[in-house]
């Protein structure tokens, strides 16, 4: 959809149209098929959407700095200047997804609310690594902000607490080296491998492997599947629900 070309907004269309006319055979073959067309359909569909609200530029409020209020989405991790916060804007009545930058005292848990003067800028499509993570804008924080605690973690927040607590279990129980590899591998969050290792996966060609991806997903599924032995269904059953779940978490 990013080419700009007209005609792919119809390809959603055209997949469900033939996945309609697969269902309305009633040979095996095509009902494979049909079931593969609507699984494409409805991807092209995500990606669409996904595209028209979260992709595209916010120029009222670029640029303009505010006192505003930020929910986090996250935990707050540190960075070279300080620290940063997946975290939830409110701006002109509806939700944006930001990453709240401030300085190295902050420390925010999922559902804590921030009051505090914002300088937003807009993430542009050039920007893909946080426009695919559907994060809008950036935020610097200026100032003492004002924060308000949560007192337990909203349930839209669950899966990041729980991954969170995934990682204090890893680095417990194995070496740092390990439980900073370990950590990535499950979920995708790199800041705890050491350089020496870092730099051993970037000269390798392997980076990837630390980045969830297909391949995460795929040996998760492989192993419930595995563990189910050959009833299928209860595999489904068992690997469905872990995939989402993985993938709220990752």
């Amino acid at each position: 959809f990013a080419l700009g070309l007209p005609w792919l907004p119809a390809l959603p269309a055209l997949a469900a149209a033939l996945a309609g006319a697969g269902f309305l055979c009633r040979r095996g073959w095509s009902r494979r098929a049909a079931l593969l067309l609507a699984g494409l359909a409805a991807g092209l569909l995500w990606c669409r959407g996904y595209d028209l609200r979260a992709l595209q530029p916010r120029p009222a409020w670029d640029g303009r700095l505010e006192t505003l209020e930020a929910e986090a989405a996250g935990y707050t991790r540190p960075t070279d200047y300080g620290t940063a916060t997946d975290a939830v804007l409110t701006l002109d009545g509806r939700r944006y997804r930001a990453v709240l930058y401030g300085g190295a005292d902050l420390d925010l848990s999922p559902g804590d609310r921030l009051t505090g003067a914002m300088e937003l800028a807009a993430v542009g499509r050039e920007e893909r690594y946080p426009a695919a993570r559907g994060v809008a804008f950036t935020a610097r924080l200026y100032g003492e902000p004002a924060v308000a605690a949560a007192e337990t973690v909203p349930w839209r927040y669950r899966p990041a607490a729980a991954a969170r607590r995934l990682e204090s279990v890893l680095l417990e129980l194995l070496p740092p080296e390990e439980g900073g590899y370990a950590t990535a591998l499950l979920t995708g969050r790199r800041d705890g491998l050491s350089e020496n290792l870092n730099g051993q996966l970037r000269r390798s060609g392997t980076l990837h492997v630390v980045a969830v991806s297909g391949m995460h997903v795929t040996m998760l599924a492989g192993a419930l599947m595995l563990l189910a032995g050959n009833r299928r269904r209860l595999g489904a059953l068992i690997a469905l629900p872990a995939l989402w779940l993985f993938a709220a978490a990752a």
